[in-house]
């Protein structure tokens, strides 16, 4: 037993100094050997869930081909992939079955936490100041202006049926131009849907006037651990303030693409074009690639 624990724990090592990228084929390679044993199966389906796998440690736990009893270790890591997947009813009635046989455990302890925010009110906050500076200072101020500030707070309500909960959110624009300080604040209420990584967004908004009323909407699908795509419109978009003042207006789409391969590695694509009432067609296409170069305990790269 303690060879056997000794062992896991080489593998759980790598993985804890973020080399999953090592701890994956170490107990790939164990599994190999001790013939799917629970403990090697268990120890490998944790670490690609860690590597944002889910799916994938799915199939590795059903190789156990319906072992009984089923263990504790199997219990849990089936109940973390279904959070990790998105089904949360199934999570969350595994999460209360596994609260009753070991009340303290501290896996199952955290995921009753995890749940318990679920039904809490949530808010969020986002805001983004900048200054702009340009050796022809009219053209800056005509154009983008020579300061800017976006506020954006969002309440949430508890999560309702597991899958739904509403929100209100507040935003407010301010740019500095060379005719003055131009302003929007803009309302809006929505309701949002979550079910086994898929989710829609729908939010009703107008401005504090109570007129430039509009309809924003997203839904955004992860078919497997490594493709998402993601669809959105907007039939009163962000436009230069200079434009909302001249009483324009005007409506977006958009589409994204990412692929990941894990933790480590991804890269994604969109496109987004927004058609203004004066005549004007912003488009913007748009391509990132990241990946990890450098891991330790404590830091990466």
């Amino acid at each position: 037993a303690d060879r056997t624990e000794y062992i896991g724990l080489r593998g759980l090592n790598w993985a804890y100094n973020n080399r999953l990228d090592l701890a994956e084929p170490y107990f790939e390679g164990l599994v190999d050997k001790t013939s799917n044993t629970d403990e090697g199966l268990n120890q490998l389906a944790r670490i690609q869930r860690w590597r944002d796998q889910p799916e994938k440690a799915v199939l590795t736990l059903a190789r156990l081909n319906g072992l009984q009893p089923v263990s504790k270790q199997t219990r849990i890591n089936q109940m973390q992939n279904e959070q990790a997947l998105g089904d949360v009813f199934t999570w969350r009635k595994n999460t209360t079955q596994l609260l009753q046989d070991y009340p303290k455990d501290s896996s199952v302890l955290q995921s009753q936490k995890e749940l318990a925010d679920r039904d809490r009110f949530s808010i969020e906050h986002n805001s983004r100041f900048s200054r702009s500076h340009a050796d022809q200072d009219a053209v800056l101020q005509s154009l983008k202006g020579s300061k800017d500030r976006e506020l954006n707070t969002t309440l949430y309500s508890p999560w309702l049926n597991d899958q739904y909960r509403v929100f209100a959110e507040h935003r407010d624009i301010w740019g500095q131009y060379r005719q003055g300080d131009l302003q929007q604040q803009r309302f809006g209420v929505g309701v949002q849907w979550q079910d086994q990584r898929k989710s829609l967004t729908v939010t009703a908004s107008q401005n504090s006037a109570g007129d430039r009323q509009g309809i924003d909407a997203e839904w955004s699908h992860q078919w497997n651990d490594h493709w998402q795509y993601s669809l959105k419109a907007n039939s009163q978009a962000d436009i230069p303030l200079q434009a909302v003042e001249l009483d324009h207006d005007g409506y977006s789409y958009g589409a994204g693409l990412r692929w990941k391969q894990n933790e480590s590695r991804q890269a994604g694509i969109a496109y987004n074009a927004t058609d203004i009432s004066d005549g004007n067609l912003r488009q913007e296409l748009s391509a990132d690639y990241s990946q990890r170069i450098f891991q330790r305990a404590h830091h990466t790269t």
